[in-house]
């Protein structure tokens, strides 16, 4: 009977000290979203709340950053229509379309 007793003890230590801890960060891993321009600026709302004029850019990169986007690193291409789609007009209205790596208009993007 004490072999059992002691058995059992042993094994709802061994599950308290298994049991899993909640998870604690001091980090997030996200997509940050950027306004470009004279110079990439961290945008925390996200593009819902911006329209973006015509001979703009945005961008997104995957970052491992604070809450608040303080430690966010700016995408490493250039930040204005003019560099990354150089000789192209603009659209006349509306958004812009976003730059793809295979397009054209790209010279500036990586890939």
């Amino acid at each position: 009977m004490l072999r059992g007793v002691a058995g059992a003890g042993a094994a709802v230590i061994a599950a308290v000290a298994l049991a899993p801890a909640p998870a604690q960060s001091a980090t997030y891993r996200y997509w940050s979203y950027w306004n470009g321009g004279d110079q990439w600026t961290y945008s925390s709302r996200g593009p819902a709340f911006t329209v973006t004029p015509a001979d703009g850019v945005e961008g997104w990169r995957f970052v491992v950053s604070s809450k608040d986007g303080s430690q966010a690193t700016a995408p490493a291409t250039p930040s204005s229509y003019a560099q990354l789609c150089p000789g192209q007009p603009a659209a006349a209205s509306g958004r812009s379309p976003s730059p793809r790596p295979d397009s054209k208009c790209c010279s500036g993007w990586p890939g």
